[in-house]
C-alpha cells in the first residue's frame, strides 16, 4: 500500500472563498498488469482531516480499493460549508484523472472511473448521503456516525450501509436508524450498530475503542459487494452470517 498527498485548490460555489480541499490518497502499491481497481471517495469528521481515518483508508487499499481523501475547510470556511463538501467531492470527481496524476504519475491507469463509491463520517457522512441521491458517478455509500436528519433520504439512488455506535452521543444511535428507515426499498441498505462504540470509533482510535476490526471487515464486504460486484462478499452482510455480539444488523434488500 502507498499513499500520497498534494494541494489543489477550487473556486467556492456559494462565496468568493478559494477552497483548498488537498487530497490525501491510499492506493496498492504493486497493482498486477492491466488491473484498475474501484475508487473510494472520504469525506472526513468536522474539523478533522482524512489521515486520522488511516487505519480504516490504508485497509481499504489494502483490499484492492483506491482511496482518495478530501480535506475540508469547516471552521475557516465562508459560504455553505455542507453545500461546499459536497462540491469539494464532485468537484474532486469532474478532474479526476488531472488530480490523480498529481498524486501519482501511474494512478490514472489504475483507476476504474465506473466504479466509484463514497465513504463519510459524522458531517462527512452528511456528504456521502447526499453523494448517494444527487451525484450520478457514485455506485454506493457507507454513511458512518450520520447524518443527523434523513433529509431526502428517499431519493437515493445507490446502496447504502449506516454504521453507528450504541453509546455515540454526538449523533445517537436513533437518528442514524432515522436515517436507514428512510432510504427506500427499491435499493440495498443496511444498519449495522456496534454496541458500545462511540462518535470516534472510525478513526485514529478506533484499536482503543476496540472498533478496528468490525469497520473495516464490513466496509470491506460492502465495497467488494458493491463496486467490485463480488457476491460471495456480501456473505458478512447476510443478517443470517453468524457475527459478534457487538454487532446489530439489519437489511434491505442485501446482500
Amino acid at each position: 500500500m502507498r499513499s500520497a498527498h498534494i494541494s489543489a485548490t477550487r473556486r467556492a460555489t456559494t462565496s468568493s472563498q478559494i477552497r483548498h480541499f488537498d487530497p490525501t490518497a491510499w492506493f496498492p502499491a504493486r497493482p498486477g498488469a492491466g488491473c484498475r481497481f474501484p475508487l473510494i471517495v472520504f469525506s472526513p469528521g468536522a474539523n478533522s482531516r482524512p489521515v486520522g481515518y488511516t487505519p480504516l483508508l490504508s485497509h481499504l487499499a489494502s483490499q484492492g480499493f483506491v482511496v482518495i481523501g478530501v480535506l475540508p475547510m469547516d471552521q475557516t470556511a465562508r459560504g455553505d460549508e455542507a453545500a461546499e463538501r459536497v462540491d469539494d467531492v464532485t468537484y474532486l470527481l469532474d478532474h479526476l484523472h488531472a488530480i490523480a496524476k498529481r498524486l501519482a504519475p501511474g494512478l490514472p491507469a489504475q483507476l476504474d472511473a465506473k466504479r466509484i463509491g463514497v465513504a463519510g463520517h459524522s458531517f462527512g457522512a452528511f456528504v456521502a448521503s447526499q453523494e448517494a441521491i444527487s451525484e450520478p458517478r457514485i455506485r454506493a455509500a457507507l454513511v458512518m456516525a450520520g447524518p443527523l436528519r434523513p433529509g431526502n433520504a428517499a431519493s437515493t439512488r445507490v446502496p447504502v450501509l449506516a454504521m453507528t455506535g450504541s453509546a455515540d452521543t454526538a449523533v445517537p444511535s436513533s437518528l442514524v436508524r432515522s436515517y436507514y428507515d428512510s432510504l427506500p426499498a427499491t435499493i440495498p441498505h443496511g444498519y449495522l450498530q456496534i454496541q458500545g462504540a462511540t462518535h470516534g470509533a472510525y478513526g485514529k482510535h478506533c484499536a482503543a475503542r476496540r472498533t478496528c476490526g468490525i469497520v473495516q471487515s464490513y466496509a470491506t464486504a460492502f465495497f467488494r459487494r458493491y463496486l467490485d460486484g463480488v457476491r460471495s462478499a456480501g456473505r458478512l452482510l447476510d443478517p443470517r452470517t453468524p457475527r459478534s455480539s457487538r454487532v446489530l444488523l439489519r437489511t434491505v434488500g442485501m446482500p
